[in-house]
């Protein structure tokens, strides 16, 4: 390698531009254009001086689109969910300093005690009142725990007791009901018709001049029922006839990542196993997997790859190869 430097075969990296760091954005800007090639210094010390130098930080904000009062209190009916939780940081973001979260099953799990201190951290009083937002005695008992006047409501609690119509018992309704109280999918009438009473109370609120909106929060991704529940998100995939186009796009770029001689070959072997034994099958597999190694490292194929070349022959890099070889 010292011999290829001295005599000039190869060199360093020169340096193509020094830059102060306070101006961090603009050196990968630059570096970004690849319109050169050298390296790019970023310098937070003064030359004569020696002092570092960050320049002015700037912390970022929350969006002022959105701001809660965090004077008051806001009630989250179920809310310690996937998706609920996901709201009750967002809302911690924007403001709020008070939460109070009534739920049948608040605080009796690990997750739920790590949530409380997360948010806590954050600066957030938060209070867990057990118990069902069906029962009166229960939402009275949340108000009366919350340690300041309530400015805002939130419903989310949701319960599934899927069934078909026929066979749905009375206790399976009132469970989707009750929390609540569109077409939906089948077996899930209950739950359509609670969302349905939901939609028509807040129309019928808003029509009385306080402030109600109902959302019809479909599948996220990363949080949410479906999120926690990978079997019933893969059923309603497989439901969406929108989700086969992505399925042949995936098939058609498998396909076309071989080439036409590999795919006859393939179909041959199938159909004719014997072929295998011949000597012209090992030298075509040889190419594919020549070109398959070369187009791991971005390396481009013209023509047909020497297959006696070994792999550092290729000009591979030396971890590469361990690499492939392990």
């Amino acid at each position: 390698m010292m011999d290829f430097h001295r005599e000039w075969h190869i060199r360093a990296i020169s340096i193509d531009e020094v830059v102060p760091g306070v101006k961090i954005q603009e050196a990968f800007q630059h570096m970004q254009l690849g319109s050169r090639i050298g390296k790019v210094v970023l310098q937070f010390r003064e030359p004569t001086s020696g002092e570092l130098q960050l320049g002015q930080l700037r912390s970022a904000s929350a969006s002022n689109t959105t701001v809660l009062d965090g004077s008051a209190s806001y009630l989250l009916v179920g809310g310690l969910g996937s998706l609920g939780r996901s709201v009750a940081v967002w809302m911690v973001q924007h403001g709020a300093r008070h939460l109070t979260f009534l739920s049948r099953s608040a605080g009796t799990t690990d997750r739920d005690r790590l949530f409380v201190e997360e948010i806590q951290i954050m600066g957030c009083e938060v209070h867990l009142v057990r118990g069902s937002v069906t029962e009166a005695t229960d939402v009275a008992h949340a108000v009366v725990e919350s340690p300041r006047s309530l400015k805002g409501v939130i419903q989310m609690a949701m319960v599934f007791h899927d069934q078909t119509w026929r066979k749905m018992t009375i206790d399976e309704r009132n469970g989707a009901t009750a929390p609540k109280l569109a077409l939906w999918q089948p077996g899930q009438a209950n739950y359509g018709s609670a969302n349905t009473f939901l939609n028509a109370f807040f129309k019928f609120r808003t029509s009385k001049g306080p402030p109600c909106k109902s959302l019809n929060i479909g599948a996220v991704a990363g949080a949410g029922y479906l999120a926690q529940d990978e079997s019933r998100q893969q059923r309603q995939l497989r439901r969406d006839v929108r989700m086969s186009v992505f399925r042949n796009i995936r098939s058609q770029a498998k396909g076309g990542a071989s080439s036409d001689g590999l795919r006859q070959f393939l179909d041959m072997a199938t159909t004719s196993p014997e072929t295998l034994s011949k000597p012209e099958p090992v030298g075509l597999l040889a190419q594919e997997i020549g070109k398959k190694l070369l187009g791991l490292v971005l390396r481009p194929v013209d023509g047909e790859i020497d297959a006696s070349l070994s792999l550092t022959q290729l000009r591979l890099d030396s971890i590469v190869i361990a690499e492939m070889r392990a």
